[in-house]
């Protein structure tokens, strides 16, 4: 199967349009930028089950109800800080916090 001169440049300018339009090719001088590296946290099922999580990403864990078993509350409370999440205590409204 041969191809035309023709066929040829409309394929070469079909994908040069498509690297293009997707900002796949760049000059020599433009340097890529490095994108920020932005972790998440990894919410366990425990802390799932017990709080309410709310942000993107996630920056507030909130108790659904007072945590009466102090067991749970430690582990969850551990895990948290593992991750950065500091406790606000403020009555009602009390919170982990990054």
């Amino acid at each position: 199967m041969s191809y035309t001169e023709e066929q040829i440049r409309y394929f070469v300018r079909d994908e040069l349009r498509k690297i293009l339009d997707k900002g796949l090719m760049y000059s020599a001088e433009a340097k890529p930028q490095a994108q920020a590296k932005t972790e998440l946290p990894i919410i366990s099922s425990e802390i799932l089950e017990y709080c309410d999580v709310s942000g993107n990403p996630v920056n507030k864990v909130k108790p659904k109800v007072f945590i009466h078993n102090r067991e749970i509350w430690e582990r969850i409370n551990a895990e948290l800080k593992e991750q950065g999440f500091k406790w606000v205590s403020d009555g009602k409204n009390s919170r982990w916090e990054k």
